[in-house]
């Protein structure tokens, strides 16, 4: 299981932070990317986009495109200048021992594989920023 190049993880983006937030964190890496290049939508935008966001909506999810993601080809634009969330994706979701579920992505690649497997994505072109939103994994 691997990325599957689709661009569902950056259309729209998900994160728990406002820019604002953002700004007063000075230990946030990337955030400068992140200032200029992801602009925020609303909710009903984000919704429109897919729908399945609106079962897992919570307050405080803030949603985003990324001006650097091409909508028509699903890639990014910037691969190799991507803040560390994006290239953290998904293993920044990961809770140790198990299978990632990734509820908001649910034809995702990576969903039923462990943090002990390779998850390089290293095709020129791949966007895949991350979330931080998906809901906690629990067991079955």
């Amino acid at each position: 299981m691997s990325c599957l190049l689709c661009g569902t993880c950056c259309d729209p983006i998900l994160l728990r932070s406002t820019k604002r937030e953002i700004r007063a964190d000075p230990s946030l890496e990337g955030d400068e990317f992140i200032l200029r290049h992801w602009h925020r939508i609303s909710k009903q935008e984000a919704f429109r986009k897919r729908p399945i966001l609106r079962e897992s909506h919570y307050r405080g999810r803030c949603y985003y495109v990324c001006d650097r993601f091409d909508p028509a080809t699903r890639r990014c634009r910037a691969h190799d200048e991507r803040p560390p969330i994006c290239q953290a994706f998904p293993n920044n979701l990961r809770v140790e021992g198990r299978p990632l579920r990734l509820r908001v992505f649910p034809d995702c690649g990576y969903n039923g594989t462990r943090g002990d497997q390779d998850f390089a994505c290293d095709v020129a072109g791949v966007g895949v920023p991350g979330t931080y939103t998906v809901i906690p994994q629990s067991v079955r």
